[in-house]
């Protein structure tokens, strides 16, 4: 101010100076008056003075810096701006009653002015009025309304407001009214001898530069009320060296109020114990140097100080009679006392105090004493948690709730509490709800190492025995319900607990980090509903628990890192075995999860690093695999994953190592992540088993296209129906897993369709449909090459697909259930091998219509119907075109005089009397030929003297033939195609006899395969004919034994519909089941190794070869085997029995060595399988390439009948017509026996047994 007053000085100085001047003020209507002699300037005049500007021309300018006094006229009511800027020799003002404004700075600059009375009437002080340097003190007139005056300082009427400070004062301590709640602007400006200031408790705002330029100021305590200062507040206050704020939250203040202070670091900022961080994060205060309080007030009104001297921490309510709480932390270090937190040895909570808040006292480790006033409601949460050297504790009575963890104190020996308590009670130091129907807390280091629960304790509380180190046993009372959260968490001495029958839930982490628990006791009727998250988690000597049924919940991580689990068994109530449950299960080899069970989860990581689980089949009621559900189970071997499962997670069966079998079910392949199986190296060594049908789809998905492909014989179909081939007996079956509610089988759009397709040129021999199937798709077994037998369900059958067994040319017979309505085109057609149809509708009205392309040559055909229904067949148009049959023979006479006659119980076809049988120029043209297809027999009369042409043409299922010596001309085509002949007798004895044929007479027919046998002595005879040579000729064997004869009844039972199997081109694959040991071994050691003396064979004209398997141990108690070809049209193979010699060589007599033959039957590459039967599942194999055949007839095995584990097995060169009769004679079983072995099911018993020209009694057992 004095450089100010200086400049203007300068500025108005005038150039000459008058002894009297006056004049009007502007045209404000008043005037001023200036005396020279006693500088006196004199203001006259009704009205405002007018306001002049900073650097305006006052009237009295040219005298401006000499005027000593101002007086200033009745009349004038304000004193305009800026009016006696720069009076700088001005020392009395006389202001007039009636002044009501003092403009802004209107007497600024004046430093020679030491006090001023402002008028009673004055209402209005601008900014900066009375900014004098050297004002000492201000009066006010008695009366007025706006402003009072005290001690010389200035404030408002009512003194809420001190609106100016005489900077030249004297004292250097100020202490504020403690009425005033705000500090107006430039209040305190240079008081620069101010050195101590109090500001009131009230006080609310500090204006800007309140305090600017007190630079004796050493230390100011803001109170907590302020809520506002101004900018500027404290500049230039260059000897401040305290601070004292009050405020929790440090207040947000702008960037100026300790401008000019250099450096803001010899400022300390003296803040509430515990605020120091959020001072020191803040862009103002946080310049300061920041010192916390050893005390301090909460936001609920109470205060805390801490004395360093005893180590005692005191919490006080100023006024008791207010209750009020502690209030809850965060967190240890959200604690005001942070900084003294280790050294605290004693808390006292005063009266009024109702609750000590969450995390109040947590950590204070060297905590000792604790007293909690009468009155106290609330422990917090973890309100003494860690409070180690807490030894004991004693709760009021007035206490009515207790936080988790509240006393979670690990040096406590127990709990006390003070009678009259409603809420709590302890007895023998542990803690209980009133009544003890929950056990809260037992102290950590309570003496003792065994405690029984109290048998009214049906609840166990969270943490109850947490850390009990040295409790070593605990009994659990029956009636006991829920174990709590972390109850028996880290009780390390613990090694086993039984679970009461009672107990529901076991809660989150109840017995986590046990880790000498080995046991775990539920009883089978156990009530337990949830095992909680953790429950059992870093248990690691736990070696088993028993879950029981009704268990719905198994929470994330219940059992992680148990690394001695061995063996466990999910109940059927488990609906999701949550995330981690067996995470680190390092010995967990064996887990069942239930078939019929409610799992549909696995969670993510459920079995990760497993590394003992070797097998696992995921149940059909499983949707979800989560995200490494299996990793790392290093040792799993192979999986079965259901058609139920909708997603794999990424990383599922990641670093599965020993992963070589995945087994799905889906007809479609689930869309999976790419890494669903990182890690196996190289993925084509798992191979993935899909359902049959399917392989193409998946070879060409991205992911599990990586894996090595293989159909399995099984799967199911899009409407629900399910489909299955069993290679042993070679039959493809449709079932419906629900048959209550029935299916249709889908329509193909092409025979490549059928899921079944790799299996049907060579593999297909029956098909079962079962009940539940309502009808039978389009193609759905079209072109099945080999298939000779089709069984259909006797009732909901409704339809046959177009083409549904289109190209089948072997099937020879077929039943239609009368519950079928719709036959649609082609179903059967070009069957060609189909003799006979039987049908059972018996009213014309359920005839269904049958297309004309249904079945091929229906005339060449029977048809059997029910009897007495022919005529309504006969009626009806494509029916009528078959050989209607409603009884079991048929017959006729030929024009040449011959009668011919077939029996169909028998399959016979008879030709008697003398001539010739014509010749045909169309085989459909035989009066026989719907029988082609049936006949199994062919009799001609001694008296037949010519076969005619194409007389007996296609018939397919032929085996032998025997023709009388009668017959002199055999003619062309006369058995082409008998594609099923075996034997052929001829009873013509001299050469001359001995009818000359054209070779096509038996087209089609492989004669090398069919044994030409002929009267004792013509073998050689016989080679030297054209054609017949070709047989493979032996003499007539002696005649077999007789079977008894069986009775024969009045009307005799029709026998079974025999499954006649024509004998194929070429012998067709197939397995060739070993013949069994006659006694099945006791239970035992099993086998352990398979040795082959050879794995490879090249073969160039051998006819056999031979290789022994050695079987260790020697004394292994079952060392049956069972060996097969993969392809029997390259080789067949059998087990030799040890008795048995050949071309000199004696099969191994010791019986740990097995000695294998294969007979060579073709051109190609086989593998011969070899597998144990007593449960080791024991493989070995031996690979056969066979590059050249003998260069004579390739020799197949000879016949041979035995019986083995209630199965007749039969080893015979050719397809051959067997019959089965028990010891009375009846016929009990026929069927046509395919070349090589083969086995049928027998009932316990004695039989004879007739293989062609052999028969044999056998026993069954």
């Amino acid at each position: 101010m004095l450089l100010l007053a200086a400049g203007l000085a300068g500025i108005m100085t005038p150039q000459t100076a008058a002894a009297d001047e006056n004049g009007p003020i502007g045209s404000s209507g008043l005037n001023y008056s200036y005396t020279t002699a006693d500088k006196t300037l004199t203001i006259t005049g009704s009205g405002d003075m007018p306001d002049f500007g900073f650097l305006d021309h006052q009237p009295w300018d040219a005298f401006q810096t000499q005027i000593e006094t101002v007086t200033i006229g009745a009349g004038v009511t304000s004193v305009g701006e800026n009016a006696f800027l720069g009076c700088t020799a001005l020392k009395s003002v006389t202001l007039p009653a009636g002044l009501q404004t003092l403009g802004e700075s209107a007497f600024s600059g004046c430093d020679a002015l030491t006090r001023i009375e402002l008028p009673a009437s004055l209402e209005t002080i601008g900014v900066n009025a009375l900014d004098g340097g050297s004002l000492t003190e201000i009066k006010v007139q008695t009366g007025n309304t706006h402003f009072e005056a005290e001690d010389g300082v200035l404030y408002n009427k009512g003194k809420t407001a001190l609106l100016h400070y005489p900077c030249k004062k004297p004292g250097a301590t100020f202490a504020v009214p403690a009425s005033v709640t705000t500090i107006e602007v430039y209040a305190f400006r240079e008081c620069a001898a101010l050195e101590n200031i109090t500001l009131p408790d009230a006080l609310e705002t500090i204006e800007n530069f309140a305090f600017s330029e007190c630079t004796a100021l050493k230390s100011v305590t803001i109170p907590k009320k302020v809520g506002t200062i101004g900018d500027f507040a404290f500049q230039l206050c260059t000897g401040l060296k305290d601070v004292t704020v009050l405020w929790n939250t440090p207040l947000t203040i702008p960037p100026g109020v300790f401008a000019a202070i250099t450096p803001p670091t010899g400022v300390t900022l003296h803040v509430p114990g515990g605020t120091g961080e959020a001072y020191q994060g803040n862009a103002v205060w946080g310049e300061l140097t920041i010192e916390e309080l050893p005390w301090g007030d909460f936001d609920t009104g109470l205060h805390w100080a801490y004395d360093d001297a005893t180590h005692t921490l005191t919490i006080t309510n100023p006024t008791p009679g207010s209750p009020k709480p502690i209030p809850d932390f965060a967190d240890q270090d959200k604690q005001p006392w942070k900084a003294y937190r280790g050294d605290i040895q004693k808390v006292t909570i005063g009266a009024g105090v109702t609750s000590v808040g969450q995390n109040a006292f947590l950590g204070c480790t060297a905590l000792k004493s604790v007293t909690l006033p009468a009155g106290l409601k609330t422990l917090g949460e973890s309100a003494f948690t860690d409070c180690d050297a807490l030894t004991s504790i004693e709760l009021p009575a007035s206490l009515e709730t207790i936080g988790t963890d509240a006393l979670y104190a690990g040096g406590l020996t127990e709990i006390k509490v003070q009678t009259g308590n409603t809420h709590f009670e302890a007895e023998d130091g542990v803690l209980y709800n009133k009544g003890q129907t929950a056990l809260l807390l037992y102290p950590r280091k309570k003496p003792g190492t065994t405690f029984a629960v109290p048998a009214s304790v049906t609840t166990i509380g969270k943490y109850a025995f947490t850390n009990c180190a040295k409790l070593a046993t605990v009994t659990l009372p029956e009636g006991l319900q829920t174990i709590g959260e972390n109850a028996f968490e880290k009780c390390r001495a613990l090694t086993h607990v039984t679970i009461p029958k009672s107990v529901t839930t076991i809660g989150k982490g109840a017995f986590v980090n046990c880790e000498k628990l080995a046991n775990v006791t539920l009883p089978a009727d156990a009530q337990l509903g949830t095992i909680g998250e953790s429950a059992f988690s870093g248990c690691k000597r736990l070696t088993s628990i028993n879950l029981p049924e009704g268990l719905k919940t198994i929470g994330e991580g219940a059992f992680a890192a148990c690394f001695e689990l061995s063996d466990l068994t999910i109940p059927k109530s488990v609906e999701t075995i949550e995330e981690g449950v067996f995470y680190q299960c390092h010995a967990l080899t064996n887990v069942t999860l239930p078939d019929d069970g409610k799992l549909t989860t696995i969670g993510k990581n459920a079995f990760f690093r497993c590394r003992s689980l070797t097998n696992l089949t995921i149940p059909k009621s499983v949707n979800t695999i989560g995200e490494q559900a299996f990793s790392e189970c290093s040792a799993l071997k192979s999986i079965t994953i259901p058609n139920s499962v909708t997603t794999i997670g990424n990383g599922a069966f990641a670093n599965c190592t020993a992963l070589k079998s995945v087994t799905v079910l889906w007809n479609t392949p689930l869309t999976i992540p790419p890494g669903v199986f990182d890690g196996i190296t190289p993925p084509t060594g798992v191979t993935l088993h899909v359902p049959g049908g399917t392989g193409e789809a998946y070879r060409g998905n991205a992911v599990w296209g990586k894996l090595t492909i293989e159909e399995l014989p099984w799967g199911d179909l899009s409407t629900g129906l399910h489909w299955a081939y069993d290679d042993a007996t070679r039959t493809l079956t449709i079932s419906n897993p629900n048959p209550d509610s029935p299916q249709p089988m889908p329509d193909f759009a092409d025979f490549n369709d059928q899921p079944w397709k790799d299996l049907r040129d060579k593999k297909i021999k029956t098909v079962v449909i079962e009940t539940g199937v309502t009808g039978i798709g389009n193609e759905a077994f079209a072109n099945c090459n080999v298939l000779t037998s089709v069984k259909l369900p006797e009732s909901g059958l409704k339809t046959i697909g177009e083409k549904a067994f289109m190209g089948c040319e072997e099937l020879t017979s077929i039943t239609i259930p009368k519950s079928v309505t719709t036959i649609k085109e082609q179903a059967f057609y070009s069957c060609y091998a189909l003799g006979g149809v039987t049908v059972g509708w018996t009213e014309a009205g359920s005839i269904p219509n049958l297309p004309a392309s249904a079945f091929s040559y229906p005339n060449g055909k029977v048809l059997h119907v029910p009897a007495g229904t022919a005529e309504i067949y006969k009626a009806k148009d494509e029916w009528k075109k078959f050989f209607i049959m409603d009884g079991k023979t048929a017959g006729g006479n030929l024009s040449t005089g011959l009668h011919w006659a077939y029996n169909d119980e028998t399959k016979t076809l008879s030709i008697t009397g003398a001539g010739e049988i014509p010749d045909y120029n169309d085989p459909k043209e035989q009066p026989w030929c719907a029988f082609g297809g049936m006949a199994q027999t062919l009799t001609l009369g001694e008296g037949v003297t010519k076969i005619g042409k194409k007389a007996f043409t296609s018939f397919q299922v032929l085996p032998s033939i025997t023709l009388p010596k009668s017959v002199a001309e055999i003619g062309e085509m006369a058995f082409t195609s008998s594609k099923s002949l075996t034997n052929f007798t001829v009873a013509w004895k001299d050469a001359g006899s001995i009818p000359d044929i054209q070779a096509n007479v038996f087209d089609d027919v492989t004669l090398g395969y069919v044994k030409l046998y002929v009267p004792e002595g013509m073998v050689d005879t016989y080679k030297a004919k054209n054609v017949w040579k070709d047989f493979d000729i032996q003499e007539t064997p002696p005649t077999p034994p007789t079977p008894p004869t069986p009775p024969t009844p009045p009307t005799p039972p029709t026998p079974p519909t025999p499954d006649p199997t024509p004998r194929p081109r070429k012998p067709r694959p197939g397995p060739v089941p070993t013949p069994q040991l006659p006694e099945r071994p006791s239970a035992g050691t099993k086998i352990g190794g398979l040795t082959l003396s050879a794995t490879n064979f090249t073969l160039n004209g051998e006819r056999t070869f031979r290789f022994t398997i050695t079987i260790t141990p020697a004394h292994a108690a079952d060392k049956r085997l069972s060996v097969s070809s993969s392809d029997e049209t390259v080789v067949r193979v059998r087990i030799l029995p040890t008795e048995e010699t050949r071309r000199g060589l004696r099969a191994a007599p010791d019986p740990a060595v097995v000695t294998i033959e294969g007979t060579v039957c073709g051109l190609g590459k086989a593998k011969i399988h070899v597998k144990s039967t007593d449960g080791s599942d024991l493989t070995a194999t031996c690979h056969v390439d066979v590059r050249a055949l003998p260069t004579a007839n390739i020799e197949a095995p000879a016949t041979r009948l035995y019986t083995a584990a209630g199965r007749l097995h039969l080893t015979l060169p050719t397809a051959t017509a067997v019959n089965v009769y028990n010891l009375t004679g009846t016929l009990v079983r026929t069927f046509i026996a395919p070349a090589g072995t083969s086995s049928i099911a027998l009932s316990q018993g004695v039989y004879v047994v007739r293989a062609g020209n052999r028969a044999e009694k056998v026993v069954v057992d």
